[in-house]
């Protein structure tokens, strides 16, 4: 079961927010870039690594664009195609002795992206992440050693209008459940 309707207070934003799939081709500042990208860098993140890198292209820039369009999958190129920003997400798992050092990295890269997204929607431009894209190739072509891992690739842009009806939310009580905990469990 979804639905549309808030039933406990939440920040503006964040009821604002959604995923688009299509587009208008309209240009993002780069001032607005830098300032997502900067409040991704103010994320808390375990140890305070900061282990995210973002590699991105606008769509002006048609080689790097491409490039990038490129390591998503056929279905997202479709209409990612149309956004105004194409970021590669890359979470820092390590050292290149020790590749799989920090298991917190994807976590904190998500975290990291949570704050881009709301920064951008401030502007009125929203980001839709794209898990599916082909890592392989991502590697290659960004040149990331095994301590580096692409997570995700984010379209970003002013959105466009969609023919397609927008999924509706979970109902909350299908994911979040207040833990209670059994009387063996309290008894170890």
């Amino acid at each position: 079961m979804t639905e549309h309707t808030i039933h406990y207070p939440v920040l503006p934003h964040i009821a604002q927010r959604w995923s688009p799939r299509t587009y208008l081709p309209d240009a993002i500042p780069e001032d607005l870039v830098r300032s997502m990208f900067e409040a991704a860098r103010w994320t808390p993140s375990s140890r305070n690594a900061q282990p995210w890198h973002y590699v991105y292209a606008h769509h002006a820039d048609a080689i790097a664009f491409q490039d990038l369009l490129h390591c998503v999958n056929p279905s997202n190129q479709t209409w990612a195609k149309n956004a105004g920003l194409l970021v590669a997400c890359i979470a820092e798992t390590g050292i290149p002795e020790q590749p799989h050092l920090n298991r917190h990295a994807y976590y904190d890269l998500g975290a990291a992206n949570f704050a881009l997204t709301m920064q951008a929607l401030e502007y009125g431009i929203y980001v839709r992440q794209m898990g599916g894209f082909n890592v392989a190739l991502a590697r290659e072509l960004l040149d990331l050693p095994l301590h580096m891992d692409p997570v995700v690739f984010l379209a970003a842009g002013y959105p466009g209008e969609s023919k397609k009806p927008i999924n509706l939310r979970k109902v909350q009580h299908d994911w979040a459940k207040p833990f209670k905990p059994s009387a063996d469990a309290r008894n170890v």
